[in-house]
């Protein structure tokens, strides 16, 4: 049976795709890129031929982007309403690293494991419409993916949204710390669907959906699977094939000592014929002599 993957956390990837039908080429932009592995927006497209660009302040996790998108452009800034440094907020697990000042100031008023702990670091950024130029200037985008952790209306605010008009935007909407809705709605995006952690918008003057369609997208269609469920069948999937591999070696071993078993039965046999011939041409000989 068919299946479909999907690599993003909240299968954000599955959404935009239902947009795009199934588009084998495409451009995105995607701001807090994160992992290119794990719990991304972009891996479908990307494995699909689409090619774009990430955009991920955290070290690190730039150059393993790096490794795995060799057809993209990756950028290790970050992005906000105007150029210059900004302090940049890294906590041990990558989900939750921010610029936004109202999200450090949560997480030092409700501390927990993960957030009692971080390193503050100066960091580069620029603005949306400055990537537009200097990397998609004319290119189509077919969407834009922005998860910031907080900082989303400083990205947005950073864009000519006269010039630079993806045709969908996924903005993750569950740390609104500045609304960032009106910049969009004033640029007459039409907002088309809320997954519970992301918001979706369409370019007014775009030939896409202006409504999601939650059954055609998600239920009339062929099973979705997360790509830790996919891992943990393809591992079943090869223990179960070094198995029948194993069986079929040791099959094979026995046609061989049966095989075996026949030939040393045959020589047995012939031995055995070879030396009762013997005893009677001897016996008969004793016979004749006496």
């Amino acid at each position: 049976m068919k299946q479909v993957v999907t690599y993003a956390q909240n299968r954000e990837d599955i959404i935009i795709d239902w947009f795009f039908k199934d588009r084998k080429t495409g451009f995105y932009i995607d701001i807090g890129a994160g992992n290119p592995d794990i719990d991304t927006v972009t891996k479908l497209f990307y494995n699909k031929g689409w090619n774009g660009i990430n955009v991920e302040p955290i070290d690190h996790i730039y150059r393993y982007i790096n490794k795995r998108r060799k057809r993209d452009i990756n950028l290790n800034i970050g992005v906000s309403n105007k150029s210059g440094k900004l302090s940049f907020r890294e906590y041990g697990t990558d989900g939750l690293s921010t610029f936004s000042n109202e999200m450090k100031e949560d997480y030092l008023d409700h501390p927990d494991n993960v957030t009692s702990k971080f390193i503050d670091y100066q960091v580069d950024v620029v603005t949306l419409s400055q990537i537009f130029k200097e990397h998609a200037k004319s290119i189509r985008v077919q969407f834009l993916k922005v998860d910031v952790e907080g900082y989303e209306y400083e990205v947005l605010a950073g864009n000519d949204w006269k010039k630079n008009r993806p045709e969908l935007l996924c903005i993750e909407a569950n740390h609104v710390k500045h609304d960032w809705r009106p910049i969009l709605l004033e640029n007459e995006y039409v907002k088309a669907h809320h997954d519970g952690l992301n918001e979706y918008y369409v370019a007014a003057e775009s030939s896409l959906p202006k409504v999601f369609d939650h059954v055609a997208a998600i239920i009339n269609r062929e099973p979705i699977i997360h790509y830790k469920t996919k891992q943990s069948i393809d591992e079943y999937q090869t223990i179960i094939q070094h198995k029948e591999n194993h069986v079929k070696e040791l099959e094979t071993a026995l046609v061989d000592v049966q095989q075996q078993l026949e030939k040393i039965k045959t020589l047995r046999s012939h031995i055995a014929e070879t030396g009762r011939s013997r005893l009677k041409r001897l016996s008969s000989g004793n016979n004749h002599e006496e």
